[in-house]
This record gives structure tokens, sequence and C-alpha cells, in this order.
């Protein structure tokens, strides 16, 4: 006989997968798995005994189903904000979120330069000299795909 139930948070790859294998081996379903609003996965069984066995794994953010706001402090016409959100979702969602903060910071940074609100501009020649420069080769599809010919920023893919 159990004398007190427990839970069981687990923290696995693949909740789906995971919480099916328990189903199978003859755990009763508590709730199926959802997202949940501090962006995770989970699923949740009880045991033959009653205990709690809680699946869990944090979303990605290309799982999330919104756009983060960009951290922006300065003023932003409205189509270099959506450029950047654009752009930024070439990034590997595991490198985007510092990606976000730093290209931020350096498009905002050539906007009080120009005395100016942030425009496409700052927004390409920020997201191309932001990134390191071992990797700036990796901007020219995301570039061509929104039209940008790249060849029109070879100072910024030079800069140091």
């Amino acid at each position: 006989m159990v004398e007190s139930r427990i839970s069981l948070r687990l923290n696995v790859y693949k909740v789906a997968q995971a919480y099916q294998h328990l189903l199978d081996g003859g755990c009763a379903s508590r709730y199926a798995p959802m997202h949940t609003p501090d962006l995770e996965e989970m699923a949740c069984v009880s045991d033959l005994d009653g205990h709690s066995i809680i699946l869990w794994r944090a979303l990605t953010e290309d799982e999330w189903d919104f756009v983060p706001d960009l951290p922006k402090q300065g003023e932003w016409y409205p189509d270099a904000e959506d450029l950047l959100k654009r752009l930024l979702s070439h990034v590997p969602a595991l490198f985007r979120m510092l990606a976000r903060r730093k290209v931020t910071r350096v498009v905002e940074y050539l906007a009080r330069e120009a005395k100016s609100p942030v425009t496409c501009e700052h927004v390409i020649r920020g997201y191309i000299s932001s990134s390191a420069k071992v990797t700036r080769y990796r901007l020219v599809e995301p570039l061509r795909a929104e039209g940008i010919n790249p060849d029109d920023y070879q100072d910024e893919f030079e800069y140091e």
C-alpha cells in the first residue's frame, strides 16, 4: 500500500513520445501533451500506484505562437521593425534572443549617430555589422530573400 503519493517532474526531449510510452506501459492520462503559457510543452500521467509523472520541455522560439518584441528604446519606422523581425527569423532559435538584443542595440546606435528614427537602411547595416565577420556569409541569403542586394553593403561585410 502506498503511504503517500508523489509527483515526479521529468524533462524529456519528446513529450508526446514519452507520454505514449507511459500510456502503453499502463499509466493513465491526466492530461495530454499541450503548450502552456509558460512556453513549455507538458503532459501528465498517473502510474499504477497513483503517482503523478509530469513530462515537460521548454519550447524553442520557433514553436512559440508569437514573435517577441524587439528590445527597442528609440523611434522606429514600422517597416524597419518588420524587416528586422523577418531577418532575425533566419537566425537559429538558440541564438535568436541574443541576436535580437545585439542587432537592436547596433541599429539604434546607427540611427542615433544619424539623428534619425530607425530606417530599413539602419536595420540592414546593423544586421550585417553586428554579426561576427567570420559568419557574415550566412547573411547573404536572408538579405536576398528580402530583395536586398548584399553587394550594395560590402563596407558592412568588410567591417571589423
